[in-house]
């Protein structure tokens, strides 16, 4: 009897030590997977996969494809490359510098973030039309089963001028049609709900489908004088999140943005009408 007490008590415990354990136990870790041959990067978690490419013919950088592993919505990146900056020169032109060309790669750098994120950073070297240049396209996702993606660009100026910079786009996202029993839904128009103010908007695809939100940060560069406006705007049925900059970047001097935002939310189930 007293075996029988005792055995029956230490399964108590163990149960007990395991459900306290289960609600510690972190949630699934957001991961990074790296392709030399391809030089293609997936970067994702329980909700979302984001494939990253650089092309090193064309010294370009942008999303391949974004997949949800959430049921009924998907979105995707509709940017020819992952970046622009519009920068003028002292002396010179406005010109427009984008990561769909001219760009050695130098390195990447994965970093762990706290709670189970994962952070990758790829440094870029301008070289003909960009020589001067040095950017880095920060992409980050946390743990977890949210469809959300974090964007952050940096700009090194070397070319031993000064240099204005302006409008700094950092991405153009679009909702896609869902695919129904292997055919793709009617199409349904896309638009913009109101609310949210200038740095935030929200996509709907029809009255009840998925929605696609944007978001970019507003602050100041460093804590110093130099306010960041960013903005989210609809331009041909896409999500486009900017920052007007409002600088000068002196030689050698670098300039990051605030972090922009996109996720993804699955369509509202359907209300059930109860009969009288």
């Amino acid at each position: 009897m007293r075996r029988r007490t005792w055995a029956l008590a230490l399964l108590v415990t163990a149960l007990l030590q395991s459900a306290v354990l289960a609600q510690k136990a972190p949630r699934e870790r957001a991961y990074c997977y790296f392709n030399a041959k391809t030089m293609t990067w997936r970067l994702g978690n329980d909700a979302v996969e984001r494939t990253i490419h650089f092309d090193r013919d064309a010294g370009s950088l942008r999303t391949l494809r974004v997949v949800t592993k959430l049921p009924g919505v998907e979105f995707a990146s509709v940017a020819n490359s992952d970046g622009e900056f519009a920068v003028t020169p002292e002396g010179g032109s406005p010109i427009v510098l984008r990561l769909d060309g001219d760009w050695d790669f130098m390195f990447p750098i994965v970093h762990n973030d706290d709670g189970g994120g994962r952070t990758l950073t790829i440094h870029l070297q301008g070289k003909r039309r960009n020589a001067g240049y040095e950017v880095e396209a920060v992409y980050s996702i946390g743990p977890g089963k949210q469809a959300r993606l974090v964007d952050r660009l940096l700009l090194v100026n070397r070319t031993g001028r000064p240099v204005a910079l302006g409008r700094v786009t950092i991405g153009r996202w679009v909702l896609v049609q869902p695919v129904l029993a292997g055919r793709p839904a009617a199409a349904e128009p896309a638009h913009l709900v109101p609310g949210g103010g200038k740095g935030m908007a929200t996509l709907k695809l029809g009255s009840a489908g998925p929605t696609l939100l944007a978001a970019v940060e507003r602050g100041d560069e460093g804590g110093g004088p130099t306010v960041m406006d960013g903005e989210v705007t609809l331009e041909r049925n896409a999500l486009v999140i900017s920052i007007d900059a409002h600088t000068t970047l002196e030689p050698a001097q670098r300039w990051q943005s605030t972090r922009a935002t996109v996720w993804a939310q699955p369509a509202e189930p359907a209300k059930r009408t109860t009969r009288p």
